[in-house]
């Protein structure tokens, strides 16, 4: 909401309360790949923010955990790319914040992500 002075022609002072519009928002994890993953790879995380013309980035969340923020390209996708989920269940979010263009905040459903690990992967049998 923006708010003004206006003199009027009439030597009246008017105050003048200008409304932005607002525009509501879908937020979509639309990927998390590979799934599931295995501990210390690469997870690929990608939202959809429509209607398409929102701006600004996509926090992505597990729990309440920030895993890091993707920027909104002109598709309304934003893509998160991460080492950083130890082994076991998440519960991923996108959460999209809104934007100065008036694009209201939203977020999306839950979604359940297991990261496993691979048996004995990290450590080798001593042999004498």
């Amino acid at each position: 909401m923006n708010a003004t002075w206006v003199y009027a022609a009439l030597g009246i002072l008017l105050w003048s309360i200008v409304l932005s519009a607002q525009t509501s928002t879908t937020t979509v994890l639309s990927a998390v790949t590979p799934s599931p993953a295995v501990y210390g790879s690469s997870v690929s995380l990608s939202a959809q923010v429509t209607p398409v013309g929102a701006s600004g980035s996509v926090t992505f969340m597990d729990g309440v955990t920030m895993l890091g923020f993707g920027s909104i390209n002109g598709s309304g996708i934003a893509q998160l790319s991460t080492k950083t989920l130890p082994a076991g269940s998440h519960s991923l979010r996108a959460v999209f914040g809104g934007d100065t263009n008036g694009f209201q905040p939203s977020k999306s459903s839950v979604i359940p992500y297991l990261v496993t690990v691979v048996p004995g992967g990290a450590f080798s049998s001593a042999t004498n």
